[in-house]
């Protein structure tokens, strides 16, 4: 199942609505919120819960724009290809996909690495009537904590600046408050725990399999969300890693 998504208001929070299309029996909408918002989720009066007890969902935010959605140098520089998300959906479902997105973009940011430069685009169709919560996450899992903060942190220190220039300009057209473009400017000086601008804003989980399990139980208790997409820097061994070494230890306290 492909997803498009584009950004727009909801209930005063901008969120990203996604539509489900395929071979499905039924057509289902997901709203997805940048996992950015995660602390102010959590620090709801009223934390949103899911409707029933079913398992939260995993799924890959595919990579259908050159480079993914990392803009430096220090991840994967590659050119979208429909075979690139193909393989990417078929490893996925051995360790038990739920669903996989893809964004909708039609022009890049340049730069030395030519940042969505290149897209390849599908095309969406009506949309269901079922409404989900789900917060993106970049993915860096390694052996121990260290390495893997070590590895985002050379992605920001490569960070392709004549991309963020590029994309800055653009952020300065929304003049909507609270927001996406909000979030990338703040991702200037932000941690990668919070959503540096390297990895657009987005958090990461840059840990081990261990520490990455806990904090994806922790989230799910706290939130109630229905489900998470995910990014990596090289999303067939990214997912791979994340089937076989963290899903395992999901709801084992590990």
């Amino acid at each position: 199942t492909l997803i498009e998504t584009s950004n727009r208001p909801f209930k005063n929070r901008n969120v990203t609505y996604s539509r489900r299309f395929g071979s499905v029996k039924e057509r289902k909408m997901t709203v997805t919120i940048s996992a950015s918002d995660y602390n102010r989720v959590g620090k709801l009066p009223h934390p949103i819960r899911r409707r029933d007890h079913s398992t939260m969902k995993f799924g890959v935010f595919l990579p259908n724009g050159s480079n993914g959605y990392i803009p430096s140098a220090g991840s994967p520089v590659y050119l979208p290809t429909f075979e690139h998300n193909k393989v990417i959906s078929i490893e996925a479902e051995k360790p038990g996909l739920d669903f996989v997105l893809s964004m909708m973009k039609f022009r890049g940011f340049g730069g030395e690495t030519g940042y969505w430069d290149s897209c390849i685009n599908e095309r969406a169709a009506k949309a269901g009537r079922e409404v989900g919560i789900y917060a993106l996450f970049h993915v860096i899992t390694v052996d121990t904590d260290e390495q893997a903060a070590a590895i985002g942190q050379d992605v920001i220190d490569k960070v392709d600046n004549g991309a963020l220039r590029n994309i800055l300009a653009s952020v300065d057209l929304d003049t909507n408050t609270g927001g996406t473009a909000d979030q990338l400017k703040a991702g200037l000086t932000q941690s990668l725990d919070d959503g540096n601008v390297a990895f657009m804003g987005a958090p990461a989980f840059h840990r081990s399999f261990a520490t990455v399990a806990r904090k994806i139980d922790q989230i799910e208790a706290d939130t109630g969300i229905d489900g998470m997409p995910f990014s990596w820097p090289d999303f067939v061994t990214g997912w791979g890693d994340f089937g076989e070494r963290v899903k395992p230890l999901l709801g084992a306290g590990a």
